[in-house]
């Protein structure tokens, strides 16, 4: 008769371990196809000015002189980068798990028309662009061509240089705004759009008004609407941004730069530092003792809480916060948070398990002692 020589508890762990990847990979690859199936037409609001900005398609008549076109296109170019920097909310700041706290600069999206305007170096410079652009149209011979365009590509270059300092200076002088964040929240739409407007921050969602189905698939009809919100959003980071004083900054950015310390010292002496004594225990030959048995327990019930944390913590600052964070706005779902701390809750079982075979082992080698 055979002996059995495959291990039960090690096909029981493969299996879990296994069926967790695949848990995971189906909810990556899984994507929202949304309210329909088949495809959606949006009308778009590009001549609607209640929008901040976020869908203006501008048009400069094309029979202008190239040098008058090309200001006009840089001048809407520049306002138009400026709003969509303030609406993606970029800022300097401390994240740590669901929590961060952020500083952004308020950028003015007409600024630099009005700065242009005032300075006579930016004024003299743009003044010899336009001459050097009306002397290439006129001239004929190769040469002198050719040496006007080095000409202006070094006027060009100057008022760039130019323009960065004083954007720098704007930038050193430009009014700061403070905001504690909440990560990990994404439109429950995909077309959801955030924006500032004089009025404050607003979502720009998509109302769907009709559906044309045909046999295999429809396509969905809908229109853009806009909601004022309490709140800040970037879209890139997946951040809600509550706006707070710089005297609140101040004293949660402190909290936060100051305990990243003392969890970066905790974290490294849980797990790296205990691993490290209890393998040299072992080394000397004090492989069963209540030290390493504690050292064990105690790494496991920091997994425990370190997962238990990432778990539930999202969800009780939504609490906190509800009356703040717009419907539109969404947090990763409970199931897909579970599943993204479930390594770590695996690690706190098999520290826990470790532990009871050291344990036991303590309590074999204390049997055999009194034995001789």
């Amino acid at each position: 008769m055979l002996k059995r020589t495959v291990s039960i508890v090690a096909i029981t762990v493969a299996l879990l371990i296994t069926l967790y990847f695949f848990a995971v990979r189906s909810l990556i690859t899984s994507s929202s196809t949304g309210p329909f199936g088949g495809t959606w037409a949006i009308d778009m609001p590009n001549s609607d000015t209640a929008f901040g900005g976020l869908f203006y398609a501008h048009y400069i008549d094309d029979s202008l002189p190239y040098y008058r076109y090309r200001r006009i296109d840089d001048s809407i170019k520049r306002i138009k980068d400026a709003i969509s920097l303030n609406n993606r909310s970029m800022g300097s700041g401390t994240s740590i798990g669901p929590v961060a706290v952020m500083e952004i600069t308020a950028y003015k999206p007409f600024w630099w028309e009005n700065t242009a305007a005032k300075d006579p170096v930016m004024k003299s410079l743009q003044d010899s662009a336009d001459m050097l652009d009306k002397a290439i149209a006129a001239t004929e011979n190769h040469d002198s061509l050719e040496n006007i365009k080095q000409l202006l590509g070094d006027v060009r270059w100057r008022i760039n240089v130019h323009s960065n300092q004083k954007l720098r200076d704007e930038h050193h002088y430009a009014e700061k705004q403070y905001y504690l964040g909440l990560n990990g929240y994404t439109p429950r739409d995909q077309h959801t759009q955030f924006f500032l407007d004089e009025n404050g921050f607003n979502l720009a969602y998509v109302v769907w008004d009709s559906v044309h189905r045909r046999t295999f698939d429809s396509t969905v009809y809908g229109h853009y609407e806009r909601k004022k919100i309490p709140v800040r959003y970037a879209a890139a980071e997946r951040r809600i941004l509550i706006p707070i004083t710089k005297q609140q900054h101040r004293y949660a950015a402190l909290a936060l730069e100051w305990g990243w310390f003392p969890l970066l010292f905790l974290g490294i002496y849980l797990f790296i530092g205990l691993p490290l004594q209890i393998v040299l225990n072992i080394s000397k030959g004090r492989a069963f003792t209540i030290k390493n048995i504690h050292r064990f327990r105690l790494m496991s019930v920091a997994s425990l809480v370190y997962a238990l944390l990432g778990t539930f913590l999202p969800y009780v600052l939504r609490l906190i916060f509800q009356d703040l964070i717009p419907h539109e706005l969404e947090l990763v779902s409970f199931s897909r948070n579970l599943f993204s701390q479930i390594s770590t809750y695996f690690m706190a079982l098999v520290l826990y398990l470790i532990s009871l075979a050291f344990q036991k082992g303590y309590s074999l080698q204390q049997d055999n002692s009194l034995t001789i």
